[in-house]
């Protein structure tokens, strides 16, 4: 008896493999997929793509920010110092589009803009809007 048991379980666990193997190539008819949402441009369908500009308040000077998130998903960050220096600072990247955010995968500066109707806002390094007296500088206007 145990040894039809054995067996009669063998053989539907057997079935029930192959059977779960082959769904994949039947007959296969194209579905729409979702986009990934790093193509998604945003939860209000707001075009994230395009330049923006901003000013903000360093450690002893003010800088100028210059954002361009291409379609590719790659973005250049531009920055220069307004009281210092005509140099412009350039980085240049990847980003994804995550929970209403752009992160960038930028090193040694705030990497998450929270997406708004023609502006992102830097954040701070935790991923939390910046508060205090300067907080409307970190509003960075579509161009």
């Amino acid at each position: 008896m145990l040894k039809h048991i054995l067996t009669i379980s063998a053989v539907v666990g057997f079935l029930l493999t192959t059977s779960c193997g082959n769904e994949g190539s039947q007959n296969k008819t194209s579905t729409p997929t979702t986009q990934p949402e790093t193509e998604i441009v945003s939860e209000n369908k707001i075009d994230v793509f395009g330049t923006y500009e901003g000013t903000t308040a360093g450690a002893n000077s003010r800088m100028k920010h210059t954002l361009t998130l291409n379609a590719d998903n790659t973005y250049v960050m531009e920055t220069a110092y307004i009281d210092k220096s005509d140099k412009v600072y350039t980085d240049k990247g990847r980003f994804k589009v995550e929970n209403g955010n752009v992160v960038l995968d930028i090193k040694g500066a705030p990497p998450t803009y929270r997406i708004g109707d023609k502006y992102i806002l830097q954040l701070d390094m935790d991923g939390k809007e910046i508060t205090g007296g300067n907080a409307d500088s970190f509003e960075f206007m579509k161009k």
